[in-house]
């Protein structure tokens, strides 16, 4: 014998329409909505169920999908057109939300507390919401929330006190000193380093280069050797010149003249000694040869 299955729809005290479900037992899928840890967010704000009973669980099923891409309700999950699943919060009355694409919700917020601020609700020098308290407020995302108080701050309504990470009402006549003035950006090192390539040192042109990574996979350095000037700077006098020796793909080493002149004897040493291993190996292929 086929069950009867239940269609039911969740509304809260403003008649919107919360949740589509269905179920063979109403007691326990209303335990469930309780106890779940998405649907007990907004259980709370259920205060009417409408209900109807379909002969099948199929037939209850069919019409369930149709309900949720028909009447779109707040809290549904599964069964919706991919454009149409966004991340929903608990909503704010305080916000129209059907008009959300011509008027956006920061810019909704951000009037309301404005007029909250020229009624006199928040006084000057009052700290305001911070970013977390006005998500919780109108239900919108944190960084939402964060550029809803950036935006009254360029227009002078609020401000944020030196050394203080709230913002603050403003006081009358604190319009004008509290726009935020852009701050400029430091030359990062590629870009100081290219303004320093004419740099000369007694008549040495000396090449000033950003420190690069080193990667086995594409550096196969085996021995190099640089005339750079280091720290980054405009004034000669203030770097100081050196030669950077690059040894292998992960190994530099840093040294002056007097560094780089034992440097060089050593080399020279290894060197000879490589070629008169060099000799013995070509007397060595010669005498196998033979």
């Amino acid at each position: 014998m086929t069950e009867q299955t239940a269609l039911y729809r969740l509304y809260d005290a403003d008649d919107r329409l919360l949740y589509i479900g269905i179920t063979k037992n109403l007691e326990q899928r209303w335990t469930g909505h309780r106890y779940s840890p998405t649907s007990s967010k907004w259980w709370p704000d259920v205060v009417r169920k409408a209900i109807e009973w379909h002969p099948t669980h199929e037939a209850a099923d069919a019409a369930e999908t149709a309900a949720i891409e028909a009447e779109d309700p707040l809290y549904n999950r599964a069964k919706l057109p991919y454009r149409r699943r966004p991340h929903r919060t608990r909503l704010s009355p305080e916000l129209d939300w059907k008009t959300r694409l011509e008027d956006p919700y920061s810019k909704q917020a951000a009037r309301i507390l404005a007029a909250e601020i020229e009624s006199g609700a928040i006084q000057p020098g009052e700290v305001m919401p911070s970013a977390k308290d006005l998500h919780n407020r109108f239900g919108l995302a944190v960084g939402t929330c964060g550029e809803v108080l950036r935006s009254m701050a360029a227009q002078g309504l609020i401000h944020r006190r030196k050394h203080a990470g709230r913002y603050y009402c403003a006081r009358p006549g604190e319009v004008s000193s509290l726009r935020p003035e852009p701050k400029s950006e430091p030359p990062t090192g590629r870009e100081v380093a290219s303004q320093l390539q004419a740099i000369s040192v007694d008549g040495i042109p000396v090449e000033a280069v950003e420190r690069r990574r080193r990667n086995r996979r594409w550096s196969r350095t085996v021995l190099g050797a640089h005339l750079q000037m280091r720290p980054y700077s405009l004034d000669p006098v203030a770097g100081q010149p050196h030669v950077n020796v690059e040894l292998g793909p992960n190994e530099i080493v840093e040294l002056d003249a007097d560094g780089l002149a034992a440097f060089i004897e050593q080399v020279e040493a290894q060197c000879g000694a490589l070629r008169e291993l060099h000799d013995r190996l070509l007397e060595a292929q010669r005498h196998r040869a033979a």
